[in-house]
């Protein structure tokens, strides 16, 4: 039989807002923005838990997401590069 803390060790880990604002380093108002604009993975809503104002983010959503991010800021990098 599996203990409680064993099953509590194998569950998946969600992502809240503030560990992505810590992650990411950004404040609480451009994880909105980039919610609203569809750039940041659409969160989960836990059943059963704050009638659905709790939102989360799936571990691998979030890992591609930081992949497009790291894209994204080379781009931008190397556009500059090439201006100068």
């Amino acid at each position: 039989m599996v203990g409680k803390e064993e099953t509590r060790a194998s569950a998946p880990r969600w992502f809240t807002e503030k560990d992505l604002r810590a992650r990411f380093q950004v404040s609480r108002m451009t994880i909105h923005r980039w919610r609203k604009a569809g750039y940041l993975p659409a969160p989960v809503r836990p059943t059963g838990v704050g009638r659905g104002r709790i939102v989360r983010w799936l571990p691998h959503e979030i890992e591609k997401f930081e992949t497009r991010l790291a894209e994204d800021r080379g781009r931008a990098v190397n556009v500059e590069e090439v201006r100068a």
